[in-house]
């Protein structure tokens, strides 16, 4: 899969404060395939979206995607709370 790599991570995660988190269906496809991954020898994170997928972040990223995700479902429920 073009998510994951088995190189080093070594992309300093804080470039992701300035992109997009992953569509909800590509982190509901990384959750499901990051188990075997794991076990395959998969080290790092790829986001393909930048950069030619040069890039190479620690597989917390998913973790924290996930939680970003949850985050924008919360915002929209209080933005249309609030109207």
């Amino acid at each position: 899969m073009e998510w994951f790599s088995t190189d080093t991570p070594l992309t300093h995660s804080e470039v992701l404060l300035t992109r997009p988190i992953p569509p909800e269906k590509v982190l509901k496809n990384l959750d499901i395939t990051i188990g075997q991954m794991w076990f395959d020898g998969v080290t790092s994170i790829v986001d393909p979206r930048f950069n030619n997928g040069t890039e190479r972040f620690p597989l917390w990223v998913l973790s924290l995607w996930r939680e970003m995700q949850k985050t924008i479902e919360h915002q929209e429920l209080w933005k249309s709370s609030i109207r």
